[in-house]
């Protein structure tokens, strides 16, 4: 059927996971678009807090397979 529309699959695929992601983005843009800018500054700092405590426990241990 691919050949017919002359289209891979898999490049099909592609251009639907790109659509799905820029939806992704445009709704994260929409939601950020709804804060106040003391609510983003906040949600900023949390994170900011959050990335350096990773950063500062190092990597995380790897579970051993039962």
């Amino acid at each position: 059927m691919s050949d017919v529309v002359g289209i891979p699959g898999n490049r099909i695929r592609s251009f639907v996971e790109r659509i799905e992601q820029i939806e992704t983005d445009l709704k994260e843009i929409i939601k950020l678009r709804k804060q106040d800018q003391d609510e983003r500054d906040e949600h900023d700092s949390l994170l900011d807090v959050y990335m350096r405590a990773m950063d500062e426990a190092g990597p995380a241990p790897v579970a051993e397979a039962a």
